[in-house]
């Protein structure tokens, strides 16, 4: 079964994460798929992505559940495996709106931070929660973090591994907007159409 499933919509692309059952927590085979499918969104001509995961939430992170992370190669798997979607996902030359529902963590957190713009659920629950393990950063996401609210607030945040939901996020510029969870979706959706039915150079 796919991880991900890329929906292409005249000029929108959908990329849906699509491992509810463990909170969309990315392994090595769902960031292949995820690469793959960015590479697909790019080379179809859409003018906008909205990404997205399937389920109770956006997506908790990476799947411990192959992992050794106290005797694996923690740079090799970061700069080999995550950073490039991350940056993958951040260069590409289309607008990108994240919106995030539910546990949006570690990698997947980095995932939303590096689109152009996050829409979240006011129930959302945001955050780095990496101190609370003894892990190193992940994936570029804090570098996008520093960018959105500060290095101050930003160090806060990676320090204490405090999570904050979808209003708190929005009162300190984490992301761009909070809408009711109901409404997400959809809202996002109308968001990547409007931008992908305008101009997207200048």
């Amino acid at each position: 079964m796919s991880a991900v499933e890329l929906i292409v919509d005249g000029s929108m692309a959908e990329l849906i994460m699509k491992r509810p059952e463990v909170l969309n927590s990315l392994d090595e085979q769902a960031v292949e798929e995820m690469l793959g499918a960015l590479r697909e969104a790019e080379a179809s001509g859409v003018r906008g992505l909205l990404l997205r995961g399937e389920g109770r939430g956006f997506s908790a992170g990476r799947d411990l559940s192959t992992a050794s992370p106290l005797t694996e190669d923690a740079y090799a798997i970061l700069s080999g495996v995550f950073n490039p979607l991350i940056a993958q996902l951040r260069n590409l030359p289309i607008p990108t709106v994240a919106a995030v529902h539910g546990p949006c963590l570690g990698v997947g957190f980095g995932l939303a931070m590096a689109c152009d713009v996050v829409l979240a659920a006011r129930k959302s629950t945001l955050g780095s929660p990496f101190a609370n393990i003894g892990c190193v950063l992940d994936s570029g996401g804090h570098l996008a973090l520093v960018h959105r609210v500060g290095a101050h607030r930003a160090l806060e945040l990676i320090y204490t591994a405090e999570l904050i939901n979808g209003e708190r996020a929005e009162q300190i510029g984490l992301v761009n907007r909070v809408v009711d969870d109901e409404a997400l979706v959809d809202t996002a959706r109308e968001m990547v159409t409007s931008i992908a039915n305008g101009p997207t150079q200048a």
